[in-house]
């Protein structure tokens, strides 16, 4: 932008070499030069005009060829719109149709689920009594069978769950093949807890550092650590009381943790090995 300063006449020499009259002009003169540029002096404002004016022309010519470009786009995606209304209402219509089968099929399934119910009551009393009893597996076995025949042969709706029937059939047979599992388990945890009650406490009072080797009820008279058997068996108990002063450190794997402290004095901590690792009960 072009720049303008009128204030280029000097003063007239007269009016330089009269005191009074100089400090006043030069003061004038300052003065109107300070207001000029507060009120946008510097610059020429018409000018500048003029450069926006012929920016502006240049962005509405721009804009007119972007207008002309997008009307014609707008054009040629009438045609796509006009076909994508009619694919909609065919999907609209599909989606009517769809709407009506699945409240028919609600219906069905409300229909099955009833029989569904049913036909789990029967499975729970089985499998109930193949818990109780194992001797009656295989007559159970044999019901089972028995009804999923008969339920083949009610009704329509009933054919319609055979898939879920076959799945139940797989659930029994699982069933029967865990009770037996179970059976094995429970057989041998009757031997453990017949072993266990045939087990002896071995009871040490003591007042040195000792490693547990068996079942132990062990009395700590003075500050020491008790170090629990490496190789515990299951269910492996170990009883330590403090009875004296300084702390009693009970070393191993218990709860997660390194060691078991007995802080205070006639303090006492009962542990069992789970298999994994001690446990404080």
């Amino acid at each position: 932008m072009a720049l303008v300063d009128p204030f280029i006449q000097p003063i007239p020499e007269k009016w330089r070499n009269d005191p009074e009259l100089r400090a006043y002009i030069e003061y004038l003169h300052r003065f109107l030069h300070d207001l000029w540029q507060r009120t946008g002096g510097a610059n020429d404002t018409i000018e500048s005009s003029e450069l926006d004016l012929t920016d502006l022309r240049t962005d509405v010519d721009d804009n007119t060829a972007d207008i002309a470009t997008n009307a014609a786009a707008i054009i040629a995606n009438s045609s796509s719109i006009s076909a994508n209304s009619a694919l909609i209402a065919t999907n609209i219509a599909s989606i009517t149709t769809n709407t009506a089968n699945i409240a028919t099929n609600t219906a069905n399934i409300a229909i099955n689920a009833a029989d569904i119910a049913s036909n789990a009551a029967d499975i729970l009393v089985n499998s109930n009594r193949i818990t109780s009893n194992d001797n009656d597996i295989s007559s159970l076995e044999t019901d089972v069978a028995t009804n999923a025949a008969a339920i083949l042969a009610n009704s329509s709706s009933i054919s319609a769950n055979s898939a879920l029937i076959a799945t139940n059939i797989a659930d029994i047979t699982t069933n029967s093949a865990n009770i037996t599992t179970n059976a094995s388990n429970i057989a041998i945890n009757a031997a453990d807890i017949a072993a266990l009650e045939g087990l002896q406490y071995s009871f040490y009072s003591i007042s040195t550092n000792r490693t547990t080797a068996g079942y132990e009820i062990i009395e700590a008279t003075a500050a020491l650590t008790v170090t629990l058997n490496a190789t515990p068996s299951t269910l492996e108990t170990v009883s330590v009381k403090r009875n004296g002063a300084g702390v009693v450190t009970i070393s191993g794997t218990i709860d997660g943790a390194s060691s078991f402290d007995l802080l205070y004095d006639l303090e006492s901590v009962d542990l069992v090995y789970n298999g994994a690792q001690w446990m404080v009960v």
